[in-house]
């Protein structure tokens, strides 16, 4: 879905990055376990080990679908500029449908999409 938007506006399409999804996973667990949505705290450690120049973000959420998920974050004007920063080439996604009575509502999506240039 972030690369369709992304194309559909002329951009390039971003790479998955596995060891990114890995640290995006990580703070999805974390959010849940808090049951609250934030953005990474260490968002400069976690991309450390990244060939990233000057580009590092992040977009946080959830909803009760995928593509509600991707309609809220673009929706979002900060989480917008973000998806549809031109600097961007990789990203690392982490989604996690959870089944609990929560903040978000039972069985919604959480997402971490970490990104960098």
């Amino acid at each position: 879905m972030v690369n369709a938007t992304r194309s559909n506006h002329g951009l390039h399409t971003l790479r998955i990055d596995t060891s990114l999804s890995t640290d995006a996973m990580r703070h999805t667990r974390r959010m849940i376990a808090d049951n609250a949505i934030y953005d990474p705290r260490n968002l400069s450690r976690i991309l450390q080990d990244e060939p990233w120049n000057n580009v590092g973000a992040s977009v946080v959420g959830c909803a009760d679908s995928l593509p509600g998920l991707h309609r809220a974050f673009m929706h979002h004007a900060e989480h917008r500029v973000i998806l549809l920063n031109p600097q961007l080439r990789r990203i690392g996604i982490g989604v996690i449908k959870d089944g609990s009575a929560n903040a978000c509502g039972r069985h919604w999506f959480w997402a971490t999409e970490l990104f960098y240039g």
